[in-house]
């Protein structure tokens, strides 16, 4: 072993995972991938928001996930998943204002592992979806690593960030947030900043993207364009 590697091993130790949740983690593991050859239109895909203490990636911890499913441009809203993992402290007052999980809700949530268990039994290894992938993967990751070893790297993600631009044209002067998105399309959010309803909300707006795209686009292709989308976003304004 190295000595990077050992020194990171060392500061970033696996964690102890119960046995029956690491049963579940290796069915998972051995799940087969989807078949991404197939137009995306036609694809299984999970859209996903989080929900988090704050805003840096360093410091702050995930609180809640939202996720549903998007199945042939449909969102079957009988399977959600929408869970809260237990902190040990709550997230400032301030924060709480924004996602309204009360500080009892946040100690008494769910054990994070289990919570993460349920999130991949959950999405299983289809293509995943999110408004900023920068911020959710990244936020994802930091917990599953902590408490299951693993990370969401290797999944398909798409931004729906990038990729709306692509078929809106005339709304991509500026970066949109989603709110501009749910305005455009007329998409009603009651509950606004709580995870579930906003994963709800950007498969709605994946929706819309589906019926623009064109027929028979592959999610390969619809990768390569959105990449393009982030490279020249970047080269304008120097961050994604």
């Amino acid at each position: 072993m190295s000595l990077p590697r050992f020194i990171k091993s060392f500061f970033n130790p696996s964690p102890v995972i119960d046995e029956h949740i690491q049963q579940r983690l290796e069915r998972w593991k051995a799940l087969p991938e989807p078949d991404l050859a197939q137009p995306f239109t036609n694809i299984k895909f999970i859209i996903l928001d989080v929900e988090t203490s704050g805003f840096s990636l360093r410091k702050d911890q995930l609180i809640a996930i939202g996720a549903c499913q998007l199945i042939n441009g449909k969102i079957p809203l009988s399977q959600t998943l929408d869970v809260i993992l237990r902190q040990e402290q709550s997230s400032s007052k301030k924060n709480i204002l924004i996602h309204r999980i009360s500080r009892q809700a946040q100690l008494n949530g769910i054990d994070p592992a289990e919570a993460l268990m349920q999130f991949l039994e959950f999405i299983g290894k289809q293509p995943l979806v999110a408004f900023y992938v920068g911020f959710d993967k990244p936020m994802l990751n930091k917990a599953l690593k902590k408490y299951l070893g693993i990370d969401l790297n290797n999944r398909t993600w798409l931004d729906i960030a990038f990729v709306a631009p692509l078929f809106f044209p005339e709304h991509a002067r500026q970066h949109r947030n989603l709110d501009y998105w749910m305005n455009l399309f007329t998409i009603q959010n009651s509950n606004r900043h709580k995870a579930i309803s906003d994963a709800i909300a950007t498969a709605q707006v994946m929706q819309v993207i589906m019926k623009s795209a064109p027929e028979n686009l592959k999610i390969t292709e619809l990768k390569r364009m959105e990449a393009k989308a982030m490279r020249i976003h970047q080269e304008l304004h120097g961050q994604k």
